[in-house]
């Protein structure tokens, strides 16, 4: 089942939602790429209510299966290379990088809360292909990456999101566990 607008639907209603692309004439008077751009939007809106709610796995469970909606054998997430591709392909007309990015970030978090950092490190890479200066997008991966064994990487990352944080003054919303995992 999938939760969109606080109404559990079916994956099929999902699939109608490709269907309907089809059924305007003449020619589409709302786009696919429109649609799914909003379908999008709803699912992560859903998601974190689910994610507040205590059902991370209700949230994650959200995303599944979005690689049809993108028309790609690849998971959703992967639907683009980096900024360019993602701002010259026509979602950017529905949704900009920053949200689309945001969105992946926020999947990429649920996967850790239910404990597939594997796939999250994934989403995560991602999302820093994307927006290498997604400040949060670091501190995440850094989580993962410690979590996963992978101290220096995950050190790496925590050295810039703290650069970053003290970049932008917010030094004193540094969480602990920056400093104390940041090899200087």
């Amino acid at each position: 089942l999938i939760r969109v607008n606080c109404l559990r639907i079916s994956t099929s209603f999902a699939l109608q939602v490709l269907k309907l692309k089809g059924m305007f004439y003449p020619g589409d008077y709302y786009s696919s790429d429109e649609m799914i751009s909003r379908l999008l939007v709803s699912i992560n809106r859903t998601a974190l209510q689910e994610y507040n709610e205590g059902n991370d796995q209700g949230a994650v469970d959200l995303f599944l299966d979005l690689a049809e909606f993108f028309y790609t054998a690849d998971d959703w997430f992967q639907a683009f290379n980096d900024s360019l591709d993602y701002v010259e392909c026509n979602y950017s007309n529905y949704m900009d990088l920053s949200e689309y990015v945001m969105i992946m970030n926020n999947y990429a978090f649920y996967l850790e809360q239910i404990d597939d950092p594997d796939k999250s490190l994934i989403v995560l890479r991602k999302v820093l292909d994307l927006d290498p200066s997604r400040m949060v997008a670091h501190l995440n991966i850094a989580d993962v990456l410690w979590d996963l064994g992978e101290t220096a990487e995950a050190g790496e990352h925590y050295t810039i999101y703290q650069e970053m944080m003290i970049s932008r003054e917010l030094i004193d919303q540094i969480p602990s566990r920056v400093y104390e995992r940041t090899i200087n």
